[in-house]
């Protein structure tokens, strides 16, 4: 799972001797280097599209072995249910040469599917369920623009009604909801999003047959403690982009669970409709940001003996550049147990051993400046606490050394 090179990437960096991983001095790469990396990576990936090729015929054979007598939704289902456990086990496999990720298994079952159209022997329901799930990009590959049969299945599928939301009690539990067309059947489509660590992450995606259901499940996932009084009201679209899925690229975090590879591309697909909404006029800002927190926190740390004095600004500005997703302050000033977890196994990791310690010693504090700051109940930021002094969250799994930030954590 390639998760340091894009957590450190997003994140500016501490001062070079504070960070574990010392900023050194490397040559420019020459250019023969670089043609000879590229050429060696295109190489490795025809490899392993070869590799993938097998599976995706089979899957697309399966699929249409299911398809007779079926809805096309039904079929879509299935194609989803199928991917999942396909996916984690060729992302899961641990030689360079048989890593198939998921991206590139897409490219390889868009060409089978692109080929056994034009050869006039695949039906049409798999064809369209195929095409359905699929995030059409030209990253992925260059796709005809209409498919045999007289039928544009490229286009993106309409919004059948007004796309909704929810947030969890802490605000950095997202439930997104949006209603989809399916042969004359409305079928709702939750994202429920996590924002707790490094991005949003969708933990969970799928189609429900109701707003209720898809409530009902939302809460389930999220917990009773922070999400019983959620109810839907219409989506902020402007911040849609800050929360739903998109296509990452070499950039992807990684570490889906089986579950959520069953629905990695549709929620991606779908999720591009949203996108292509109009958000224009609506505006809406944190009630602090990054800037705006490492000043505040430094002054309320001056003078308090959390800290020497000449760490003071250091120490409050690591912990603003560490508070979760750098690219995006829509979520910054939000503070739940999973997020002081995933913090303070961060900041240990990332800090080198003087000032991390130095760093987590005013866990507490801030935890308790930036409850008060955005007068979040005294009872939720009481279950934060623990985390603020070091304790090991159970959502996040059983190895300390790999927390699993792709969970779906009941808070």
């Amino acid at each position: 799972m390639p998760v340091s090179r894009k957590r450190k990437k997003a994140r500016k960096p501490a001062p070079a001797k504070r960070v574990q991983n010392h900023i050194v001095s490397v040559p420019a790469p020459q250019p023969a280097l670089i043609d000879e990396l590229l050429t060696a990576r295109s190489e490795l990936d025809a490899g392993r599209r070869v590799a993938a090729a097998g599976p995706a015929r089979d899957l697309v054979a399966g699929i249409a072995e299911f398809a007779p007598g079926r809805t096309g939704a039904e079929v879509e289902d299935e194609l989803c249910v199928r991917l999942g456990p396909l996916l984690a086990e060729m992302e899961g496999r641990t030689g360079v040469e048989d890593y198939i990720s998921a991206d590139l298994f897409a490219e390889v079952l868009l060409g089978v599917v692109i080929e056994q159209a034009t050869e006039g022997t695949l039906g049409h329901a798999v064809l369209a369920a195929v095409a359905g799930i699929v995030p059409w990009t030209p990253r992925l590959v260059e796709v005809p623009p209409q498919f045999p049969g007289g039928e544009n299945l490229l286009a993106d599928r309409p919004l059948a009604g007004e796309v909704l939301w929810t947030r969890d009690a802490y605000g950095s539990r997202v439930g997104v909801l949006a209603p989809f067309d399916a042969e004359g059947t409305v079928r709702w489509y939750l994202w429920d999003v996590d924002a707790c660590t490094f991005k949003p992450f969708t933990v969970h995606s799928g189609f429900y047959a109701n707003p209720e259901a898809a409530l009902d499940a939302w809460r389930a996932g999220v917990g009773a403690t922070t999400a019983a009084g959620a109810q839907w009201s219409p989506a902020d679209i402007a911040t849609i982009g800050d929360v739903v899925p998109q296509f990452e690229g070499p950039l992807r975090f990684g570490g889906e669970h089986a579950a959520q590879f069953a629905e990695y591309y549709r929620a991606r697909r779908l999720a591009g409709t949203l996108l292509e909404l109009d958000g224009s006029g609506v505006t809406t800002n944190p009630p602090v940001g990054r800037e705006t927190a490492a000043r505040e926190f430094a002054d309320y740390l001056t003078g308090r003996g959390i800290v020497a004095a000449d760490d003071v600004g250091d120490v409050a500005e690591a912990l603003a550049e560490s508070w979760g997703d750098a690219e995006s302050d829509t979520f910054f000033a939000t503070c739940s147990p999973h997020r002081v977890a995933a913090m303070t196994v961060h900041i240990r990791e990332y800090y080198d051993d003087e000032f991390g310690p130095t760093v987590l010693t005013a866990m507490p504090a801030w935890v308790d400046w930036l409850g008060e700051r955005l007068g979040t109940p005294a009872e939720l930021i009481e279950r934060c606490r623990p985390y603020a002094h070091g304790e090991w969250h159970p959502g996040l799994g059983t190895d300390q050394r790999r927390p699993d930030y792709q969970a779906r954590l009941i808070e």
